[in-house]
Order: structure tokens, then C-alpha cells, then sequence
């Protein structure tokens, strides 16, 4: 497959201006990455069978089997097909949206009178659909809140999705977008977290499993994602395009001697990514010949089981089956028949035709061949059921279902209207009933039905007056989730939020460069102020690091939505700043640049002498450990101290083997801590011993090494990981050095104790369920300064290299707002919800054709909020959080046939051991382990 590139066509914003300006510039390397990502049409999260053609694409088929049914084994929600395939559809695009380039460029061309920037749009929503995943989650309360998140978003996005244009008419497109992310969500928990690792809770979806269950053997945690790696129990895992190119005898020949040990180029960010793909693990060895050729999986592998191909490389790192992919002893069977495997899997749904290779005779894959395919199909099967009781408990909530044979004239007046939105939502499709698509403001007459399904479905998320699924994403993420250094992790993401949209007047000079910040008066007393900017977010007040994904808000004619929030307390009032600057902040900013380009120029150049001369600290390797609270309590209770040893292979870097070592604690616990039975552990860095040293090196002969180790606790408390930094260990071969007493030199094994006094210890302190992650990472030391091994250490712990971050050009940012016109506010609609386990939503302010003008540093009128149109959807003993599914598990004996405690045959073949309770006339199971070969 060709992808051709051209700026021609194009809607002309300044990001995409910016995009082809960078496009023209890119080098060929980059431009075969390019190409390599257009063949991968989507990423991780339930992708498809196929890499390109899908058969089936996960998330499309689990959600229109949970909606539609239709077979023995899954009864389905009750939705009709078109309505099934609208949600289905943005249940599989989100991905899209994320992580597919070729995807945003066909969108960011004019097609039948309809102008679409998917680009903009991708880069707009990245920070906010990278939240629907459940990635990056490390506590079991911190998945008790993503859930809550999810339901609350969902209901308080239906409302607002049912009163849009009046009550009785609504967006039901909007309300597609809404579950489709919300199920994508729910889905992935079951592929991106550890929650089938363990045979006793794997026939149970959540929901379906008492709460104090679900994390007995094992902490819950989900994989880290967009979070740094060396802090998390387990990385999501991930594809590498560098890697894909990188790797292969061309390359290697290429850059071995580039890379090589005496070059002075081996530390460029080239020989650092080749290095790391020496040890990446290609997934063309597990799977069949139609993945690319050049596709590599990162190492370490991951966690996702979002295929079978995925499962073949990735259950081995979850401990579930041996490099020959058969089940390790306590981890096999599963709650069905290997002859339902396949069906489960799907490989029988409709493939998509959007390659050329789709082609109908082609052979596809065999599955089920082993037991890493029987775990993605047991996966699958909780994905599907979790889905259909997610749309169960929004039947509760919202309304009674026709399945209950209730008469919908004998109810109130408010349900009567819920439920028939609810109805409309079920049977509709995303266009029912339109002939044309609102793009904002304007609307688009359309001849083509197909075309105008098209146009809805991606107007949710590319007309930037719409995000609906902002609801659900907005506010921080993760939270209730520990960190590393210098990364904060927030408490809770509930409260309220206000969803603003503003247009700017359509009329030349309306708009404005200044930045437009939202000033929220609170009843305590209290201001918050919000830059309004729609950028890929680093913080809460909207600034970003990365000055090319900037998008130019407030020009004329936008029609934009924005999501604030949250608030502890409701707000009262709302106005809107334009922040102009003036002439003296605009010469200070030249000042603070002028200071600032000289600083990176003299770190560049210093870095970039020792580079050349002496390369700074030579990357060895990393390794890591992981262990729960129950292990480490288990091995101290038999001896006075735990020892683990971790080997970091560096191949012609170097070998090593770190030791650390864990005691008894003394920080002090409360007593509360101690009844509930926290444990207080101190982790240290031992030894290192020299197994190796690098066969080469550069003209500098200061080749000693040093360690940076990093304990990172999750714990469900907010305390910061500690990372440790060694000194430079003498070389035990170098007559020049003075070894320290102990040290190498007199040790004929090459060992180095790390001196305690140096602060290589600390205390965590850990609950009966918590866990905690050791990494660590081996330099050589090559005449690089001690800052440098700090921002080392920096680096490792937060994921983010300080010093090498690009700030925006501020001169020229705050030279447009010195020239920022005055802001003409056409309209403003300001919509408020509140999640939490009591979720209420309702428009609380709008103003038709308002045509204020806010002057340059000026402020506009107070808008005091009216709260009597918010309505309360949900109340605490509704929560999600407490909401138990009365969905049956089809594979298991019906309730008539189970009798608690006893052992039961399901089928032949197959035994299940189960403990049984009646709840709402269904059966509940506390332990499945059916076991079946």
C-alpha cells in the first residue's frame, strides 16, 4: 500500500500549515515511519485479528454482539442494528482518532461541500481520549474511580445529548459517541488490566464479583501507557515504528559501526532508540505472515491482550502460559469449551475492505492453536458481557426497558420523556431522519445517505462545538494513583464541571490572539481561573511543552466547546478575560528568551563536545522487579531480610548484577494501619557486581559505572517514589583509581557495596494488598559532570528529561497578545454536570447572539449561573460503585442446576467448582475453575 502526502486540498489552519511546513522537512527516516504506521490501521485496544484488514475488528464486534445479540450463548441489550452499528462504530474510532495518522490526513481534505480538519480534531481530543482506556492505573481505588468516571460521564452526556435542541428532539449521534467511548472504556479493563491473571475471578466480570474479592491474591492494576515505564507493576506494552526500521541485517550493518562503542556518535538519539531495538522483541516469530514483516513489539512486553497475536507475545508477561504458550501450572482453564474458542474470537465476522490486501480468498489466521489464544477468547467473552451489563445498568438508571413490559403512559412525566430518548437512542441510527449534518453553527445539506451517516459520526468528534465524550474524559487522569518524582497525582476527578461553548463573532476583526481565560467565582469566596486553550494539557491551567500542536483559538467564526473542571464546590458565577499583554511584559519576554537561547546554547554545545570527545554516560540496560506486600510480609516472616538480585545486560556495554535488599521498617504506622495490616519496609540499594565490563569504548578512559535505582511504592497513598543515584564506582582494573575500602579493587569479585550513609535506602510504607516496583538503570561514566547524572536520575523517575524540553517561543507568543484585537463574543452556552457517586447535570446560562465585546486586558459582564434547570440523574446508593449485575454468566449452570458448595458438570468435559448464592433470582459465583483441555 502507497500513502501519498500533499498540502493541496488542505484546510488552510495554522496547524495544519505548521504540519506541512514540518512535513516538507522531515527526513527520510521519518517518512518511513510514517509509512510504516499507515499499515498498522489501528492500535492496541481490541485491534483486529488482522493488522490491517481487522476479521473482526475487536471493539466493533464485541459491541454490536453485547447490543444486538442475536446468538444462543449472548442475549444482547435490546438495540436495533442501526443504532448497534452507529455505537460500534465510535466504540472501534476512538482508537483511530488517537493513534492513526493516515486516518487524520483522508479526514483533512474537503469532500462533498463538507469541511473536515481531522488532523486539528486529533491533535485537539489526544490528552482527552487517551483517558478511555483504563490505562495507567496502578491501585484498586484507583479503578473503583475510573469506573465511577465512566458511568457518571455517561449519564450526565446522555442528558445534555437528550436536551440539545429542546426535550423530545436531542442529538442522538451525540448519545452514539457517548456510550461507544464509554464501552470501549469497559471493555478494555478486561485486556488492559490484570483482572484475569488469576483463575478465581476470571468467569466474573466485575460487576458480577462482591467487592471484597477482587484483588485477594493479586493487586488489581492496569498497564502503564502514556505514563513513564520504570515506575509501573507492568507496561501496557507497545509497537515501536523506530524499531520497525531499525531492526534487520540492512540496519545493523549500518549502524554498528555508527553505534559502536569507539564512535563518537553512539549517545545521538538514533544509536540510543537502535540499542534499545536490539533487545525488542519482533512479533513476526509468534503470529502468521499477514502482519508486516517489520513489525516490532517494544521489550519489555506488555500486558494488553487485545488479540491473539498480542496474547501470543504478551500473556507470557503475565505469567499466564510458558514460552511455548501452554498454561503454567494454577494459571489454566477456563469457564468454557476450547471448541468455542473460535466463535468467541470471531473470526467469522464480516473483514473490512479498506487495503487493497483485504481481499475476500484471502487465507486467514488459524486461532485457538494454543492457550494464549484461549486467554484472549476467555477476554473477549468478559468484554462482551460486561458490555451488555454496562447498557443494563443504563436501563435502570434511565428508565424501564420494553423487555419489562411497563406501560410508558402510566409514568411520570420526566421518566416518560427519559425513557422514549432512551428508545430513540436504542432503535435510531446516528442520521435517522436528517438530511443534513451540523457542522456548529453552519449546516451541510447532504444527497448522500451514506455520506451524511459518515459526516455525523465523525462530526462528534471532529466539530469542536460537540466533544461529547469530553463528559467522560474531563479532569485529571489518572488519579488515586501514586507517582514517580515529579509527577503529581491527583486525588479524585469528581465535582462539578462546566462545559462551555463560545462562538466568536463571524465578522473580519472579531477574533483574537490574546489568550481567553475563564474566571469561575466559587461560594467560599474563592476564583479559579482556566486559560481556554485547546491543547494537548500538561497541567490543569492548559500549557504545553510542544509549540507545533498549538491550535489558534478564538478566530473568527470558531465555534468552540470547553470542558473546566472540577470544582469542589458549585460555581456561582462565570466571566471571561481577554488577556492581552502589554509593551513591558512583551520586552520582558524578549529578555527572559534572549537569556534563555543563550543558557540551551551553551548546554547544547557543552553536550554536544561531550558527545563528540567523550559522549557523556554510556546507556548500559535497565531491569526491574516487582513484588506484592503479601510476598514480601511472607518472606521476612522466615528470615530477618530479603535479597534480589537483578541482571542488566548490556551486550557489548557490559554485564551487571544489582542486588537490593529489603527490612523491616521502623517509620511509624497508626494504629488504624496496623489493625488493617500495613507493613513498613525499608528498600536499598545493595551491591553491584561487575560480570563485564564494555568491550569498547571512546577516547575517554572514565569508563566506570554508576547505578540509578528507583522504588516506586502503590500503596493507595499519594507519596512520592524515591530514585537513588550512585556514585561513580572506581573501576577494579584502573591502577590510577583509589578504590574505597571494600570497594572493587579488593574484591577479586568485582563487587561494590553501596555505602548506606549515602541515602541509598527508603521507607514505604504498604496495605495487606498493596505492591511495589525496583527498577533500575546502568550507565558507564564518561567524563559526564555530576549534573548530568542528576538529570539522569531525574529522567528515569519521571519519564520526562527537564533540561532537553523545548519551551514555546515566549516573545513570540506574548507578541500576539500585545497585538490581540478585542474579542467579539457571539454567543455563549455554559452546561454544568457533576460526577461522582451523585451525578446532576443542566444548562445553566446561554445568551443567543450576545455580541459583546471584550476590549484587549479586559473582562467580560459577570454570568451568574442559574442552577434550577439542574437535575439530579443519580444519588449515591445508585452509584456504579455499588451496583451489583444480575447478568448470568450463559456458560455456567443455570441457577435451578447449582447447589452451593457442591461440584457441578456443566458440560462434558468439564467440571466447575463453584460457591453459589442466589441474588435477584440469578446465580452468583465466588470461585470459578472450570477446568477445560
Amino acid at each position: 500500500m502507497k500513502m501519498a502526502y500533499s498540502c493541496r486540498g488542505a484546510s488552510r489552519s495554522k496547524v495544519w500549515e505548521r504540519g506541512c511546513q514540518l512535513a516538507r522537512a522531515l527526513s527520510v527516516s521519518l517518512l518511513l515511519m510514517v509509512t510504516v504506521t499507515a499499515h498498522m490501521s489501528k492500535a492496541f485496544g481490541f485491534a483486529g485479528e488482522d493488522v490491517l484488514c481487522g476479521r473482526p475488528w475487536h471493539h466493533e464486534d464485541i459491541t454490536k454482539r453485547a447490543l444486538m445479540g442475536g446468538e444462543p450463548v449472548y442475549e444482547g441489550a435490546g438495540f436495533d442494528p442501526a443504532a448497534a452499528d452507529a455505537v460500534a462504530w465510535h466504540a472501534d474510532y476512538i482508537d483511530s482518532y488517537l493513534y492513526n495518522p493516515l486516518f487524520w490526513a483522508q479526514g483533512s481534505v474537503s469532500s462533498d461541500g463538507i469541511s473536515s480538519d481531522r488532523t486539528k480534531a486529533a491533535l485537539v481530543g489526544f490528552s482527552e481520549l487517551a483517558k478511555l482506556h483504563f490505562d495507567d492505573t496502578f491501585t484498586i481505588e484507583g479503578l473503583r474511580a475510573n469506573w465511577v468516571r465512566y458511568a457518571a460521564g455517561t449519564l450526565a452526556g446522555l442528558y445534555w445529548a437528550a436536551m440539545r435542541e429542546g426535550p423530545g428532539i436531542g442529538d442522538v449521534g451525540a448519545a452514539h459517541n457517548i456510550i461507544g467511548v464509554s464501552v470501549h472504556a469497559v471493555q478494555d479493563f478486561y485486556s488492559h488490566s490484570n483482572w484475569v491473571d488469576y483463575p478465581y475471578r476470571r468467569c466474573m466480570t466485575w460487576h458480577q464479583t462482591e467487592p471484597a474479592r477482587r484483588n485477594v491474591n493479586s493487586p488489581l492494576y492496569s498497564g502503564a501507557y502514556e505514563r513513564t515505564r520504570s515506575g509501573a507493576p507492568r507496561h501496557h506494552g507497545a509497537y515501536s515504528m523506530a524499531c520497525s526500521l531499525l531492526r534487520g541485517d540492512t540496519m545493523d550493518s549500518v549502524l554498528q559501526p555508527i553505534c559502536g562503542g569507539l564512535s563518537p556518535l553512539q549517545n545521538f538519539v538514533i544509536c540510543e532508540e537502535w540499542r534499545l531495538c536490539r533487545n525488542a522483541g519482533s512479533v513476526t516469530v509468534s503470529v502468521n505472515h499477514w502482519v508486516p514483516e517489520n513489525l516490532v513489539l517494544l521489550e519489555p512486553t506488555g500486558i494488553a491482550l487485545d488479540s491473539t497475536w498480542l496474547s501470543r507475545v504478551q500473556a507470557p508477561e503475565r505469567r499466564l502460559v510458558t514460552d511455548e504458550l501452554n498454561f503454567r501450572p494454577g494459571k489454566g482453564g477456563m469457564y468454557f469449551p476450547r471448541s468455542h474458542c473460535q466463535s468467541i474470537i470471531g473470526t467469522h465476522s464480516p473483514h473490512s475492505t479498506e487495503s487493497e490486501r483485504c481481499v475476500e480468498n484471502e487465507e486467514r489466521p488459524e486461532v485457538c492453536t494454543s492457550d494464549a489464544d484461549y486467554v484472549f477468547a476467555g477476554v473477549k467473552d468478559l468484554a462482551i458481557r460486561a458490555t451488555m451489563e454496562w447498557i443494563d445498568y443504563l436501563d435502570e438508571v434511565i428508565g424501564p426497558s420494553p423487555g419489562r413490559a411497563v406501560d410508558a403512559r402510566a409514568l411520570p412525566p420526566r421518566q416518560r420523556l427519559a425513557w422514549f430518548w432512551w428508545e430513540r437512542v436504542k432503535r435510531e441510527g446516528s442520521a435517522a431522519g436528517l438530511a443534513s449534518v451540523q457542522q456548529c453553527w453552519q449546516e451541510d445539506l447532504i444527497s448522500d445517505p451514506d455520506k451524511l451517516v459518515d459526516a455525523e459520526r465523525t462530526g462528534q468528534f471532529e466539530d469542536l462545538c460537540r466533544l461529547p465524550y469530553q463528559f467522560l474524559s474531563a479532569g485529571p487522569y489518572p488519579v488515586v494513583n501514586p507517582s514517580a518524582v515529579d509527577l503529581e497525582s491527583a486525588a479524585s476527578a469528581d465535582g462539578w464541571y462546566l462545559r462551555l461553548r463560545l462562538r466568536t463573532g463571524t465578522t473580519s476583526g472579531d477574533g483574537t490572539d490574546a489568550d481567553v481565560t475563564a474566571v469561575v467565582s466559587l461560594p467560599s469566596g474563592e476564583t479559579e481561573s482556566i486559560v481556554l486553550d485547546h491543547l494537548p494539557k500538561t497541567d490543569r491551567r492548559g500549557t504545553t511543552d510542544n509549540i507545533l500542536l498549538i491550535y489558534d483559538d478564538f478566530e473568527e467564526g470558531d465555534d468552540d466547546t470547553y470542558t473546566i473542571g472540577p470544582f469542589t464546590e458549585r460555581p456561582q458565577s462565570l466571566q471571561l478575560r481577554n488577556d492581552a499583554a502589554g509593551l513591558a511584559e512583551a520586552l520582558e519576554a524578549l529578555v527572559d528568551d534572549l537569556a534563555n537561547d543563550i543558557v540551551q546554547a551553551a548546554t547544547s554545545l557543552r553536550r554536544t563536545i561531550f558527545t563528540v570527545v567523550a559522549g557523556g554516560a554510556d546507556f548500559v540496560g535497565r531491569a526491574k522487579d516487582f513484588l506484592t506486600a503479601r510476598q514480601i510480609s511472607s518472606a521476612l516472616s522466615s528470615r530477618n531480610r530479603i535479597e534480589r538480585t537483578l541482571l542488566v545486560d548490556g551486550g557489548d556495554q557490559g554485564v551487571y548484577e544489582f542486588t537490593y535488599q529489603i527490612n523491616e521498617g521502623t517509620a511509624p504506622l497508626t494504629q488504624q494501619e496496623r489493625d488493617d495490616g500495613w507493613i513498613v519496609v525499608e528498600i536499598k540499594a545493595q551491591r553491584l557486581k561487575i560480570i563485564r565490563e564494555a568491550s569498547v569504548d571512546r577516547l575517554s578512559f572514565a569508563d566506570e559505572p554508576f547505578v540509578v535505582f528507583l522504588t516506586a511504592p502503590y500503596n493507595g497513598r499519594t507519596e512520592q517514589a524515591n530514585a537513588y543515584l550512585s556514585d561513580v564506582i572506581p573501576a577494579p582494573d584502573d591502577p590510577d583509581e583509589k578504590p574505597e575500602p571494600g570497594g572493587p579493587a579488593s574484591d577479586p569479585l568485582n563487587v561494590h557495596n553501596f555505602p548506606r550513609q549515602t541515602g541509598s535506602g527508603t521507607f514505604i510504607r504498604l496495605p495487606p494488598h498493596g505492591s511495589v516496583v525496583m527498577s533500575v538503570e546502568v550507565y558507564e561514566h564518561d567524563d559526564d559532570k555530576a549534573v548530568d547524572r542528576e538529570q539522569l536520575r531525574r529522567t528515569f523517575a519521571s519519564g520526562a528529561d527537564r533540561e532537553t524540553r523545548q519551551d514555546p517561543d515566549r516573545f513570540l507568543h506574548t507578541l500576539g497578545r500585545l497585538l490581540g484585537a478585542p474579542w467579539r463574543l457571539q454567543y455563549i452556552d455554559v452546561f454544568a454536570f457533576h460526577r461522582g457517586a451523585n451525578v446532576q447535570a443542566g444548562e445553566v446560562f446561554r445568551s443567543q447572539l450576545l455580541g459583546e465585546t471584550i476590549e484587549a486586558d479586559g473582562e467580560s459582564d459577570e454570568f451568574t449561573l442559574q442552577w434550577d434547570d439542574v437535575v439530579t440523574l443519580l444519588t449515591e446508593d445508585q452509584s456504579i460503585d455499588s451496583w451489583t449485575s444480575t447478568e448470568r454468566n450463559p456458560w455456567l449452570p443455570p441457577p435451578e442446576d447449582a447447589t452451593g458448595g457442591q461440584q457441578v458438570t456443566a458440560n462434558p468435559g468439564g467440571t466447575l467448582t463453584a460457591q453459589v448464592r442466589g441474588i435477584s433470582g440469578h446465580a452468583r459465583v465466588g470461585l470459578c475453575s472450570r477446568q477445560y483441555r
